[in-house]
């Protein structure tokens, strides 16, 4: 065991590559030995206040007593199985759980492991329900400056050269459009009617409400009501991607409660 923080550092900087990290101009990664609540902690003692929930993902805090329970218990009777041909308690229980907080539109749960990989499967979904039906469709909508991710799908819809740059244009086809405004709502309604004319449109992805990783831009819940009635209206899969603003984020348990047209 690495016992020391400098000796942890040295090893972290010989063998691990960290993303969204620029290795040459900040070389030395800060070695964390545990966290609680709202803290993460330093091997010296230091305490750290964890503002961005470690990438959104522990809104219910580190090492939560219910939840590290709750895990200890479930990895003492079945710690891991394939889900293709089979199924266990927890994944259906959590399944109807989801359900009886998600919109009420919504009917079945796929799970996945991360949030890059939940925008591949809604991608995935859409343009794979076009297909399915004879109707072959290969053109995503998004919004410009949203990011939704950083495998190839989810990169592909993202609009944000800061992270994807490298990758421009080897991905899936898509169409911006600028986020809706007071001022600018005809002129973005008039855009989705004319990429619609192409007869090509697969599916729409969005982040409801607030843009994170764009600096946390807000837009208004009557203007993406709008777009997203005109998008159904006209038959493309509308994908809201909540990785951030889920689970209470945005003031309701999903920013699409706000909303009268659900994705």
């Amino acid at each position: 065991m690495v016992r020391t923080t400098e000796k942890l550092t040295a090893k972290d900087r010989e063998y691990v590559w960290h993303p969204l990290t620029q290795h040459r101009l900040d070389p030395d990664i800060r070695a964390l030995v545990r966290a609680e609540g709202t803290l993460l902690y330093d091997e010296q003692g230091n305490s750290y206040i964890d503002a961005i929930a470690s990438w959104y993902c522990t809104m219910y805090g580190h090492c939560n007593p219910y939840i590290m329970d709750r895990v200890k218990e479930q990895l003492s009777r079945l710690d891991h199985v394939v889900f293709s041909g089979f199924t266990h308690e927890p994944a259906v229980m959590l399944a109807e759980r989801l359900l009886a907080v998600l919109p009420d539109n919504q009917e079945k749960i796929f799970y996945s492991d991360n949030g890059s990989t939940a925008t591949e499967i809604g991608i995935k979904l859409a343009l794979q329900f076009h297909y399915n039906k004879g109707d072959r469709k290969t053109v995503l909508l998004a919004f410009e400056n949203g990011f939704h991710g950083d495998t190839f799908g989810a990169m592909s819809v993202s609009g944000l050269d800061v992270y994807n740059a490298p990758f421009k244009g080897m991905g899936i086809s898509v169409k911006r459009i600028p986020l809706p405004s007071d001022d600018n709502l005809d002129e973005v309604l008039g855009m989705i009617r004319s990429h619609l004319e192409q007869g090509d449109v697969a599916g729409f992805i969005y982040e409801p409400l607030v843009q994170g990783a764009a600096a946390m831009k807000t837009y208004k819940a009557e203007h993406l009501d709008k777009v997203l009635k005109l998008l159904k209206e006209n038959g493309v899969i509308t994908i809201a991607d909540e990785v951030m603003t889920g689970f209470g984020k945005t003031g309701t348990c999903f920013a699409s409660e706000q909303l009268h047209t659900k994705p």
